[in-house]
């Protein structure tokens, strides 16, 4: 557990009595005014507990935790002051996000049992993080589990994206790129609610029925409703639910919704990514896109062009080959080549992130039908997939 705790005061003398009095107990460094304290903060460490001095020359302790604020971290604050009003008091929570406030002077005795107590809940509320940044990993590896097991060639489609995802989402400032690799990754997560027989005859061009493509097209509601409840999904299943789908293939909205950029966006690559995986390029992609998009979209779709117009596509290092059988196959391995069953039916597209899933799936067909060997991956020792 993380114990670091940082004491920030004008008086050198006081601090280095703090230090030497609390160090037994707790892992104490020491700042002499806010401006050092600043430093100390931009380097790589993170504190457990801030503790400050309210009244400092040429910054605050206020300045300070507003600061520290900004930065989002989950060091506890903690704000020793002799003159706390009530106008400081509402400013220090509001902006400085502080815990707890001392009297000064601060007896060790009172600064100890502040620093366990914060200690207790910097820990306590790093615990939670971890479980609901497991809990959401875990929910959502299993609902891309479900999607590559229901079609194989979505987890191919998606890792012809990631390239030109990242570029645009620098480029154009639009959102964090995990969220809208996220969405496009959700996007049909509906087509579980589908019967496959539908399913089938929609992405074969099939003609369907006026009742059929309402089911068909309701897949982005659909969608956006079943990740609606996972914890941190909110904003992607708001992006989500922006989308249209004709039973075939994704539209941009007609009107801009809430996440313009962000759904226009996801749309791009959703269209993109079938294409991509055929061989043509992200530029002629592009070129043809912008033809048909919404007004609302062309300042995303100008800027994309930008990049392919302006500079070269990032080229990545050529994968290293090697041809490995079904018992073979680890998580963590990219398929080169796509998996198929003997008597030809996909099983998992080239492109694709083996997952255990995956692995399963691939293991049962090959033991009740049979399938193609050898099978090709870019690696004999796969990346870690939790």
């Amino acid at each position: 557990m993380n114990q670091r705790v940082l004491i920030v005061d004008d008086d050198l003398n006081l601090l280095q009595a703090f230090k030497r009095q609390l160090r037994g107990s707790f892992e104490v460094e020491i700042a002499q005014g806010a401006k050092k304290a600043l430093e100390l903060l931009e380097s790589e460490k993170e504190y457990a507990v801030l503790v400050t001095d309210m009244q400092m020359p040429e910054i605050s302790g206020l300045s300070l935790l507003s600061s520290l604020a900004k930065k989002n971290l989950d060091t506890v604050r903690v704000m020793i002051t002799g003159n706390v009003d009530q106008s400081t008091a509402v400013q220090a929570l509001n902006q400085g996000q502080v815990q707890k406030f001392l009297n000064k002077p601060c007896s060790v005795e009172e600064l100890s049992f502040a620093l366990k107590d914060s200690l207790a809940l910097y820990n306590a509320a790093k615990a939670e993080k971890v479980l609901l940044r497991d809990t959401l990993g875990g929910s959502v590896k299993l609902l891309v589990d479900l999607i590559s097991i229901l079609d194989p060639g979505i987890a191919g489609e998606v890792s012809q994206i990631r390239s030109p995802l990242k570029q645009i989402c620098e480029h154009c400032r639009i959102g964090q790129v995990w969220e809208i690799e996220l969405a496009a990754t959700l996007a049909r997560i509906g087509l579980l609610t589908v019967p496959e027989t539908l399913r089938i005859r929609a992405s074969s061009g099939q003609t369907l029925s006026k009742e059929e493509l309402d089911v068909v097209g309701a897949m982005p509601k659909t969608s956006a409703r079943l990740i609606r409840n996972i914890p941190r999904l909110e904003r992607i299943s708001d992006i989500i639910a922006a989308l249209r789908f004709d039973g075939r293939e994704f539209l941009y909205p007609t009107d801009a919704p809430r996440f313009a950029a962000e759904s226009a966006l996801v749309t791009l690559l959703l269209r993109a990514a079938p294409r991509l995986a055929k061989g043509e390029t992200m530029a002629k992609i592009l070129q043809a896109e912008i033809q048909i998009a919404p007004l609302y979209a062309r300042p995303m779709l100008n800027g994309a062009c930008s990049i392919w117009n302006e500079r070269k596509p990032v080229v990545e290092a050529a994968n290293q080959s090697y041809s490995i059988t079904v018992k073979d196959l680890c998580p963590g391995q990219t398929l080169l080549s796509d998996i198929v069953t003997l008597d030809g039916v996909l099983l998992i597209a080239r492109g694709s992130i083996l997952t255990p899933g995956m692995q399963e799936k691939v293991a049962n067909y090959a033991r009740l039908v049979g399938v193609r060997e050898p099978i090709e991956v870019d690696a004999r020792i796969p990346v870690q997939v939790g």
